[in-house]
């Protein structure tokens, strides 16, 4: 039987393929998915009398296949086509947490029976765009580093492709040979890992019989499917037809998985893994800052409490337990520890869940107001024409240079710097800050740490622009400040070359700084960017925060203004 530690190898090393299932576009706590066929077939009994009074509906034996078969020929193809579109194709259903989680996964390709475009566009979001395989031309066009979105069914962007009635099930032997011929190619030597299927259901075992066709018993693997509360008849049986079934809910598997291949599940405990925050933040991105995370923190706790799922016990107890663990892993996040600890206290003050409603929408207005007073000073710290450098992530510092009207952001030039590594993945960190700033007019350039004194040298920087964890005054001026290591050479560089650096962040990140305080601060930080080399025995320091001092180039940017 495969576990989860399997599966994570398989991924690691390119020999995981994914098929996709309705349940994957299932609505996941508030937000809206997909509706079910049972739910269109509620649907089409409401809108068509002859599927309402069919026997076999009535009994609730009416198969989805077939009441899509009766609308067409009743109604015409171009009614049903219509009708899906209507129902599936909604401007409020976006790609869900399982959608994000499969698209930041190394899978070696997905293959989907899902007519819908949320994988497509969670894929796009993080990677870029992927290609999507539904007729034999589309083959033709891959090229050998693509990673392919195979719709088995067809696809809404093509109404014309959708399998969805009794007649359009046809062996892709026949329709589609080219189809056919690269599934098996491609899954001849992987494992596949089945998710958001029902696997009574005749649908999925269709399905299976078809993939055993194609690839035979000599290739057809060993597999795994997540599904919940399976019985025991089914593990029994489905592990001697070569699937391992796990009792789990899909989107904590993969983010499992996630953390998992991240090397860094042994950073948290089993209750950690099911936290809704941490989930909620690690599908937002993996190397967040306070900022991103106080916003999804807050983001969650208005959800929990509007919902009325939870006591508001609960509630507060699912919060402290969720930044408290954020803080066991970012240690320097003192604004956050400090805002969650303001929210915490006024959360237990409230004596109801409208009362904690109405203090949750003044919070986040006031982090707002906030964000505004420091972007005010925004045209006495950017000229126009300037070329600004952005070293680390920072919501502060993106969030002020959005303040700028577009044609001055056309003036301007951005070097994007990535710096330390922060996560597996080659550049993330400034891929991440250049998706936050797409829409900007500004000219942009990513380049890499060591490339910053060239840079400087020759002129081509003339403003640095910062974040910062936490900021240290004496006798309201600025000394130090934490950032993400790097900073401090970033510093001296600018120094050298006389270049101005700004320190964008609010009051609430400041503290006095005393002799002890240093001894306070947390340089290193977990080790899942360098585990690879600990499993091999090799000695690692991930050193993650810089100390820096403050000089006469370097200048603190709050809500009251510019402070030298």
């Amino acid at each position: 039987m495969l576990t989860i530690d399997d599966i994570s190898v398989k991924l690691s090393k390119g020999e995981l393929a994914v098929f996709i299932g309705a349940g994957v576009s299932r609505s996941y706590g508030n937000q809206p998915g997909v509706p079910s066929a049972n739910d269109l077939m509620n649907t089409f009994a409401s809108k068509y009398p002859y599927i309402k009074n069919d026997p076999q509906y009535i009994q609730g034996k009416l198969r989805f296949e077939n009441a899509c078969l009766m609308i067409k020929e009743n109604n015409g193809e171009r009614e049903l086509i219509s009708i899906l579109m209507q129902e599936i194709n909604k401007p409020n259903i976006r790609p869900l947490p399982a959608h994000n989680l499969l698209a930041k996964l190394p899978f070696s390709s997905y293959f989907s029976t899902n007519w819908d475009t949320l994988l497509e566009t969670a894929c796009t979001n993080v990677n870029g765009n992927y290609p999507v395989i539904y007729e034999d031309e589309h083959v033709s066009m891959l090229k050998n580093s693509d990673i392919p979105i195979i719709k088995l069914h067809g696809c809404i962007s093509n109404p014309k492709s959708i399998v969805a009635s009794v007649d359009d099930y046809k062996p892709f032997k026949k329709t589609k040979p080219l189809i056919d011929a690269i599934t098996k190619v491609d899954l001849a030597s992987k494992t596949i890992l089945f998710l958001g299927y029902n696997l009574n259901d005749v649908d999925f075992k269709t399905l299976y019989k078809d993939l055993y066709r194609i690839l035979g018993k000599k290739f057809m693997g060993k597999h795994m499917a997540v599904t919940l509360n399976p019985t025991d008849e089914e593990i029994k049986n489905w592990n001697k037809e070569g699937i391992t079934l796990i009792n789990r809910d899909l989107t904590d598997f993969l983010n499992d998985l996630a953390l998992r291949l991240r090397g860094c599940s042994s950073d948290f405990s089993t209750y950690d893994i099911k936290s809704t925050y941490l989930k909620e933040l690690h599908n937002v991105t993996d190397c967040p800052t306070e900022t991103i995370a106080t916003n999804v923190f807050l983001d969650i706790l208005k959800k929990e409490v509007s919902s009325g799922i939870l006591s508001t016990n609960q509630i507060v107890l699912d919060f402290e337990d969720g930044y408290k663990a954020v803080l066991k892993k970012k240690p320097n996040f003192c604004a956050f520890d400090s805002e969650c600890k303001e929210i915490l206290q006024a959360l237990n003050l409230c004596a109801s869940p409208n009362e904690m409603l109405n203090y949750l929408e003044k919070k986040i207005n006031a982090l707002s107001a906030s964000s505004i007073e420091v972007n005010k000073h925004n045209s006495e710290i950017i000229k126009r024409s300037d070329s600004i450098l952005i070293y680390s992530q920072s919501v502060r510092v993106t969030t002020l240079l959005k303040s700028f009207p577009r044609d001055y952001q056309q003036s301007c030039t951005l070097y994007i710097c990535e710096c330390r590594p922060k996560c597996p993945s080659p550049f993330y960190d400034a891929t991440h800050i250049l998706r936050s700033l797409e829409d900007t007019g500004y000219k942009k350039h990513i380049v890499t740490d060591t490339s910053i004194t060239y840079l400087m040298k020759k002129h081509q920087i003339t403003k640095v622009l910062m974040g910062a964890h936490a900021v240290y005054m004496k006798d309201g001026k600025m000394v130090k400040f934490v950032n993400t290591s790097g900073s401090d050479i970033v510093l001296r560089e600018a120094k050298n070359f006389n270049i101005p650096v700004f320190i964008i962040a609010e009051k609430k990140k400041c503290k006095d700084w005393t002799d002890n305080e240093e001894s306070n601060v947390g340089y290193i930080e977990e080790k899942f960017i360098t585990k690879p080399l600990e499993d091999e025995g090799i000695d690692t320091l991930e050193v993650a925060y810089d100390l820096c001092d403050s000089n006469e180039n370097v200048s603190f940017v709050c809500e009251d203004g510019i402070i030298k």
